[in-house]
């Protein structure tokens, strides 16, 4: 699709009169930081705005139709304005465009030093198991807790994937480093 034509009406329930609602187009669009220095030429008949004149950029294109939308009293807003430069769309074709990160000095990628923990193996393991015990979504008298140098291994049974995932969670808030978790779904 190359052109969208929006034909909805507001129906503002404001009615001015037509100099009235020009003057205060052309005021906002002075007040806009963006369309202040644009000479753009307002034209208003009945709740209607027609804006013409030439831009740099659909930006101050699209600036301006909203500057306009936004004025009370303003329905329909029909932006004739001419854009001065083409611009080629941007687009990313990964076929065409490629690159790698890995082609840039400034990416280095050094890997997180291991975590270690100052618990011993059988502190860990209590607090695993307390946490599965005070967890309502786990039944912990179907799991089996093993812990070494840090890392957790759950084993037995779960009704669901749901509590076999929150005994991971449950796992790594009593303190173990990781979690290998090799509880089976009923």
């Amino acid at each position: 699709m190359l052109h969208v034509r929006n034909r909805l009406r507001v129906d503002s329930g404001f009615d001015l009169a037509n100099s009235t609602l020009k003057d205060r187009v052309e005021s906002a669009l002075q007040r806009d930081v963006i369309t202040a220095d644009e000479d753009i030429t307002v034209l208003a008949t009945n709740g209607t705005v027609r804006l013409y004149g030439t831009v740099e950029s659909y930006y101050e294109k699209a600036q301006a139709g909203d500057v306009a939308e936004r004025v009370l009293g303003a329905e329909v807003v029909d932006n004739n304005m001419v854009v001065r430069s083409s611009y080629d769309l941007y687009a990313d074709n990964p076929f065409i465009d490629y690159w790698d990160v890995y082609d840039y000095d400034w990416y280095e990628y050094t890997p997180p030093a291991p975590v270690v923990t100052t618990k011993a193996d059988s502190v860990i393991k209590e607090d695993i198991e307390s946490q599965l015990w005070w967890s309502p979504f786990v039944d912990s008298d179907q799991i089996n807790v093993s812990v070494e140098d840090g890392v957790a291994t759950l084993t037995g049974v779960a009704d669901s994937a749901t509590e076999r995932r929150i005994a991971t969670q449950n796992a790594l808030e009593g303190g173990a480093v990781s979690v290998t978790n090799k509880i089976a779904v009923q």
